[in-house]
């Protein structure tokens, strides 16, 4: 969830979201974008609200062990172009260093990334 705690502005896209030990230590690949070929569409927030965006996990035990390398991680590091610069989230997650096994999606109006 991004919430407005300045001035009016406009958000608009598919965060970044890294899978990471700490705010400089990634691990694996980054969330795959589940929303390739939609539109995004322009989120105007005021101060006060909030837009949300969908981030899944996949449980690494659904994939195979040397294509997945499973790795437990301590959060993430979530960024969105020059709107919202990279901020380290605690989540305590396992991921796969080999492949993307978290996802992601376009912003939402509302509070629920759905």
């Amino acid at each position: 969830m991004f919430t407005n705690t300045g001035h009016t502005c406009a958000l608009w896209g598919v965060p970044s979201v890294q899978p990471a030990l700490s705010s400089r230590r990634h691990v694996g690949p980054s969330a795959r974008n589940q929303s390739m070929g939609e539109m995004p569409a322009r989120h105007v927030v005021t101060t006060g609200h909030a837009v949300s965006v969908a981030y899944g996990v996949t449980q690494t035990a659904n994939y195979p062990a040397s294509a997945c390398v499973a790795r437990a991680v301590n959060g993430v590091v979530v960024a969105l172009g020059t709107f919202v610069k990279p901020t380290y989230l605690r989540l305590p997650i396992s991921v796969c260093t080999k492949l993307a096994s978290t996802s992601t999606r376009l912003i939402v109006a509302g509070t629920t990334g759905s």
